[in-house]
């Protein structure tokens, strides 16, 4: 065994002299002091030697294994000590020379119009609420006044998940709900009157998805801006107020508008206030279909079943709601020809804001 110690000790002192990794290091520690070692296999052999001749060997083998240890750490030292050199050699960077300029990103536009349209509402006391992009079928469409035959709930118009309903305690009532992707945003106005009480101020933007066939102005996702205001005394007066002052804050004081009736489930009346078309101003064209004006603020009287849905008492108190399409918006605003533009990840387009 002392010749064979003697060899590992000469072989393992040249084979780390020679390493030039620590990949190389770690193979040589793992062939003399791995489980399977040529040193360990000696130290597992003494326990067959006798006793005098185990204590010296035993001694000589762990005198061994710390040499090994010791000059494989010096070994690593001198590797690491190399390396860094290199590579200040090979990155040298003269602090001196002008950098390069990286390319800064910017804000999406629907983002922008977004927070233009919030500064807006700010400006005018109202606060901004946020709901859930998957929601539950009762506040998609129960709490808003549209029963199980609407239209609204066909299979074209929404995105039904394959998840187990919701079972919900409302009204006093056991309501089971199935889960999809939020169709609009205006099912937070139930969510936020169940906790909170009158009189107040809301915007409530978020994303919403429908199955729609996309073109120039339809897209399976788009983001939408629901306002809601609940107080004493409000009526239609102060919603065209309102509508007038956002668009001419977006528009420019110059901007045409007209209010004209509309229907929806959750406001009874309902309107819809359009401006002239921006790209013919009123003469006619492909993007107003002709017709010279824009449909871009739809609201109307919350329908007292709204109020009911939430826990109010409709004698008590009245609202006003409405919608505002933000990518319409966006692309009225810019002049963008194609919805789905804005939501292409083209930079080449959307460099240009």
């Amino acid at each position: 065994m002392n010749s064979t110690l003697a060899k590992i000790r000469k072989s393992s002192a040249n084979e780390i002299k020679k390493s030039s990794t620590a990949e190389e290091l770690e193979k040589i520690r793992l062939q003399y002091m791995g489980r399977k070692g040529a040193l360990t296999l000696i130290l597992r052999a003494l326990k067959d030697l006798p006793e005098e001749r185990r204590r010296l060997i035993g001694q000589e083998a762990n005198y061994l294994r710390t040499a090994i240890e010791n000059l494989l750490a010096k070994r690593l030292k001198e590797l690491k000590s190399i390396s860094r050199e290199s590579v200040l050699r090979n990155e040298w960077l003269d602090i001196t020379r002008p950098g390069v300029k990286q390319a800064r990103g910017h804000l999406h536009p629907i983002t922008k119009i977004k927070r233009e349209i919030e500064a807006i509402f700010y400006s005018m006391g109202f606060e901004v609420v946020e709901g859930p992009e998957l929601e539950l079928e009762y506040y998609n469409f129960d709490s808003l006044n549209m029963p199980a035959t609407h239209p609204a709930r066909e299979m074209q118009d929404t995105w039904w998940l394959k998840l187990p309903p919701v079972t919900l305690k409302k009204q006093g009532r056991v309501v089971t709900s199935r889960l999809l992707m939020s169709t609009q945003v205006t099912q937070n106005q139930v969510r936020y009157m169940e906790k909170n009480n009158p009189p107040f101020r809301i915007i409530m933007p978020g994303t919403v998805f429908r199955r729609e066939a996309t073109d120039a102005s339809h897209e399976t996702q788009f983001t939408q801006m629901d306002g809601l205001m609940v107080d004493k005394k409000v009526s239609l007066a102060d919603l065209k107020g309102i509508m007038e002052t956002v668009l001419r804050r977006l528009f420019g004081p110059k901007i045409k508008t007209r209010l004209r009736a509309g229907y929806f489930p959750f406001v009874e009346p309902g309107v819809e206030m359009d401006i002239e078309c921006l790209y013919c101003r009123q003469s006619g064209c492909s993007v107003c279909k002709q017709s010279g004006w824009i449909e871009v603020f739809p609201g109307g009287v919350v329908h007292p079943n709204i109020f009911k849905a939430a826990g109010y008492n409709p004698k008590n108190w009245q609202g006003i709601a409405w919608d505002i399409g933000v990518d319409r918006i966006a692309i009225l605003k810019y002049k963008i020809p194609d919805l789905r533009l804005l939501r292409s990840g083209d930079l080449r387009f959307l460099k240009q804001f």
